[in-house]
């Protein structure tokens, strides 16, 4: 949670939930895994892309 203070503060942390800062943890992941050159990252993408609905 202290990483969501310092990104978001504390006044707007009242409105962004912790299912929310877990989701946008998820999707940087994924994120780093699309614009990652290799094929493995590629390939993990995909799959979680699969399995999570957008």
């Amino acid at each position: 949670r202290v990483i969501e203070e310092e990104i978001f503060g504390l006044d707007n942390l009242c409105w962004i939930s912790a299912t929310a800062t877990s989701e946008a943890a998820r999707l940087a992941e994924l994120l780093v895994l699309q614009s990652g050159m290799t094929a493995f990252g590629k390939a993990c993408y995909r799959v979680e892309a699969d399995l999570v609905p957008n």
